[in-house]
């Protein structure tokens, strides 16, 4: 998932996804394709901004098919970054 300035674009490289959303500033939804077995897999976020220098991923919930999260910087402010980069490893 890509966010260009709050709005969520879809990448073209883009694999088993259904759709993503952005709910708020920082906040965002990615609803995958084919399920997980469980909630228990691992997101790996990697949020990049030219204006902003520290950004971290906060997940605010995780399930077998969709993960919630907050991009955030460095003093828990929630943050749109230029880019937002997730890759998912689990058992389906």
């Amino acid at each position: 998932m890509g966010a260009d300035h709050g709005l969520v674009r879809l990448d073209r490289y883009e694999l088993n996804s259904t759709s993503t959303s952005r709910t708020g500033t920082g906040a965002y939804t990615w609803n995958i394709g084919t399920d997980f077995s469980s909630a228990n897999w691992v997101l790996q976020a990697l949020p990049s901004s030219t204006s902003i220098t520290i950004l971290q991923v906060q997940i605010q919930s995780q399930a077998a098919g969709s993960v919630t999260l907050t991009v955030v910087d460095d003093g828990g402010t929630a943050r749109d970054p230029d880019t937002l980069d997730l890759v998912a490893y689990g058992d389906q």
